[in-house]
């Protein structure tokens, strides 16, 4: 009985070299893209990150400065002609934030009517947070 014998294609020895410089730039490159898009996912991640956390800083201070509004408005409108000055926010903004009240001072409305009062904060990166409250005589 004859063994079947496969023939063995002839090698020129360029299987043997290793990689191929193209092999290697492909590599590289692949590896540099997919770098790449990770740094750029982390750094918008930690931007909106910042983002979020600068909004709801921004949100608690609105209402802290808009609860001494009204705890001002409780204080001077017992007599209904007196100006009521509303409080200088600069003492309850975290650093970086700026507030802004319009209008700055009115007289107390009376019983039946509201005064409308406006805060603006604004974040280190300018994101403006508005809330408009309607202030009553007690």
């Amino acid at each position: 009985m004859q063994l079947l014998r496969c023939r063995q294609r002839p090698t020129d020895g360029r299987r043997d070299l290793g990689e191929s410089l193209i092999e290697i730039v492909m590599t590289v490159l692949v590896i540099s893209a997919s770098v790449t898009a990770l740094v750029a996912a982390l750094a918008s991640a930690s931007a909106s990150a910042k983002a979020q956390r600068d909004n709801v800083v921004a949100d608690a201070a609105i209402r802290n400065v808009v609860e001494t509004v009204k705890q001002d408005v409780l204080k001077y409108c017992s007599p209904y002609d007196a100006a009521v000055v509303l409080p200088k926010p600069s003492t309850t903004m975290p650093a970086g934030f700026t507030v802004a009240i319009t209008p700055a001072s009115f007289n107390c409305p009376t019983v039946s009517t509201t005064a409308m009062v406006t805060v603006k904060v604004t974040s280190p990166v300018g994101v403006v947070d508005t809330l408009t409250i309607k202030v009553r005589t007690p």
